[in-house]
């Protein structure tokens, strides 16, 4: 044997002396029921025995997110008495913060937004039984006019008032007298589209209730044309293949399938305004063909 081989032999026999010596004392150290940590094993990312742990982040030095210094204060009133509305929801939206904020306005109809940062803004208000109106309209429910607020300026003393909406009233009534329940009724209004004049739905659509009745309300003042449309029309099937069939089509008020021919109804502000309509019967027509 050479002189190195006989070097290691005695080298690795020392050790398994020295290890067998300590077995018992690092066994007398581990708490029963416990894995030797020596003996675990290190996952990838994660420090293993005898590795400096990293301290916890500290979430406080964190800088806050920045709040505005701006405000816009004021109050909501009634346009026709001058007297302050409660709970008139008062939304405030920028350029640059589509999502916007929100206020509810007090018992003498005051409201505040605060912490506001600079930006240009639209200040609106909304409440049943009266128009949505924007800041600096010109008319009821017509477009508004934005400001500018700069860091740490405070807007006092605004004045926002509200139109009370218009209503129509009527019954919806079928060729032979009877009223038709579950009838769809729309408000439009003429607007120019691509330099053309045409009638654009403007306002919610109502239902008629199984009297025939029908009430369509938070209109802005303005003229108005009516039409009613019946979803109880009759069904085409496989078996059906003679005799006319016949529903009603669209109608504007009073009585008419041709839109020039509608006559308008004027809404003033806070009245109401009668207007039935007489759905016009029409034959169903059925188209037949092949498909290649």
């Amino acid at each position: 044997m050479s002189t190195h081989a006989f070097r290691l032999t005695a080298t690795f026999a020392a050790a398994l002396a020295i290890a067998a010596l300590l077995s018992p004392v690092i066994a007398a150290q581990t708490p029963p029921g416990l894995p030797d940590p020596a003996r675990l094993p290190s996952r990838p990312g994660l420090p293993g025995p005898g590795s400096p742990t990293a301290p916890p982040r500290d979430v406080s030095a964190r800088p806050p997110a920045p709040k505005g210094t701006g405000a816009v204060r004021g109050r909501v009133v009634a346009l026709d008495t001058g007297l302050p509305l409660r709970r008139v929801k008062v939304s405030l939206r920028g350029t640059r913060s589509p999502e916007g904020v929100m206020t509810l306005s007090g018992p003498d109809g005051t409201f505040a937004l605060d912490s506001l940062p600079a930006d240009r803004y639209e200040l609106r208000g909304s409440k049943p039984r009266f128009v949505d109106t924007a800041l600096g309209s010109r008319r009821a429910g017509g477009q508004g006019r934005p400001f500018e607020l700069a860091d740490g300026q405070k807007i006092e003393n605004v004045v926002l008032a509200l139109a009370t909406a218009g209503v129509i009233t009527g019954r919806v009534i079928d060729d032979a007298g009877e009223t038709v329940a579950g009838a769809s009724v729309s408000p439009q209004r003429y607007r120019m589209f691509n330099g053309k004049r045409q009638l654009t739905p403007s306002g919610r659509p109502a239902l008629t209730d199984d009297t025939g009745a029908f009430r369509l309300f938070g209109l802005p003042p303005g003229r108005y044309y009516l039409s009613a449309k019946s979803e109880d029309l009759p069904q085409f099937t496989m078996e059906t293949t003679t005799g006319d069939v016949t529903g009603y089509a669209a109608t504007f008020f009073p009585s008419t399938v041709v839109a020039a021919d509608a006559q308008a109804v004027d809404v003033v502000a806070g009245s109401e305004s009668p207007a039935d309509i007489v759905l016009v019967p029409a034959k169903l027509a059925k188209v037949s063909g092949t498909v290649f």
